[in-house]
């Protein structure tokens, strides 16, 4: 629930980027799905494989979002905080670390 959010607050105040962990599309009325295009920092949307409905979620943000390189999709079934010491814990951690100290365009 946090991503949904986090992503529906960055839609409404300008953020720097937004990174989310397994975010639902909808959750508890949230809609982050219908937003997801009004993001304008810079975005890292991420997921398990075997996670499926947060593994579509991510896939639909970073296609309304128009670009699938903000879209990383990682071998397991973690959600949420879960993906930063699960199976693939390495590479999330990596991919996290990478999007918070890159330069901002």
């Amino acid at each position: 629930m946090g991503g949904t959010a986090a992503l529906i607050v960055a839609a409404r105040v300008p953020v720097a980027g937004i990174a989310t962990l397994s975010a639902p599309a909808a959750f508890a009325g949230l809609d982050a799905a219908a937003v997801v295009a009004k993001l304008t920092g810079r975005k890292l949307f991420l997921a398990a494989e075997l996670d499926t409905s947060a593994t579509e979620a991510a896939k639909r943000f970073a296609a309304a979002a128009g670009d699938v390189r903000t879209l990383q999709i990682f071998p397991g079934n973690e959600h949420g905080t879960a993906l930063l010491d699960g199976a693939a814990a390495a590479p999330v951690q990596q991919a996290l670390r990478a999007f918070l100290t890159a330069p901002s365009p």
